[in-house]
C-alpha cells in the first residue's frame, strides 16, 4: 500500500511540475529577465570552471566533494560574484583585480572575501598552497586568478 501511495504522489508531482515550472519561469522573465540571465551566466561560468580547471587538477573524490560544497561556498551571494570579478579580470588586459574591484558592492574587505574564496577551494579538496596559487595575491596591487587566460572558456 505504501508503494502505491508513493507512486501516486510521484505521478501527481510529475503531472503538476511542468505547468508550475512554466508559470514560474514566465513570471521571472516578465518581472526581471536580467536576473534569469545573471543566474544562467553564473551556472555556465561555474560549469566552465569545473570542466576546464577543476576536473584537470582534482582527484575524483575531491571533485565529488566540490560538487557538494559548491552550493554552500562558491555560489554564496557574495563569494561567487568575487570569483566572477576575478574571472572577468583574468580575461582582460590588466589581469590584476584591485581591492575595490574585488569588494564590489559587498561592503566587505577584499582580503576577507579572498580568504573566504580560498577556503571554499580548500573545502573542495585543494590544499592551502593550491588555493593560493589559484587566487594569487599581487603585492600592493590586488589579486589575480592563477589560471592563464587561454585556459579559460566561458560560454554564455
Amino acid at each position: 500500500m505504501a508503494d502505491s501511495e508513493i507512486n501516486y504522489n510521484a505521478d501527481a508531482f510529475r503531472s503538476s511540475l511542468n505547468p508550475k515550472l512554466s508559470s514560474n519561469l514566465a513570471g521571472i522573465v516578465a518581472h526581471s529577465s536580467s536576473k534569469l540571465d545573471e543566474a544562467y551566466f553564473r551556472l555556465t561560468a561555474l560549469q566552465a570552471w569545473r570542466v576546464f580547471v577543476l576536473e584537470e587538477h582534482l582527484k575524483p573524490e575531491a571533485l565529488g566533494f566540490f560538487s557538494e560544497a559548491q552550493n554552500d561556498g562558491l555560489t554564496s551571494s557574495q563569494i561567487f560574484p568575487v570569483f566572477e570579478r576575478l574571472l572577468e579580470k583574468a580575461l582582460s588586459r590588466d589581469q590584476v583585480a584591485s581591492g575595490s574591484h574585488v569588494e564590489g558592492t559587498t561592503a566587505r574587505e577584499a582580503k576577507d572575501l579572498i580568504r573566504e574564496l580560498r577556503d571554499a577551494f580548500k573545502a573542495a579538496g585543494f590544499n592551502d598552497g593550491e588555493s593560493k596559487a589559484l587566487i594569487e595575491t599581487v603585492r600592493n596591487r590586488g589579486y589575480r586568478l592563477g589560471v592563464h587566460a587561454t585556459d579559460i572558456v566561458v560560454d554564455g
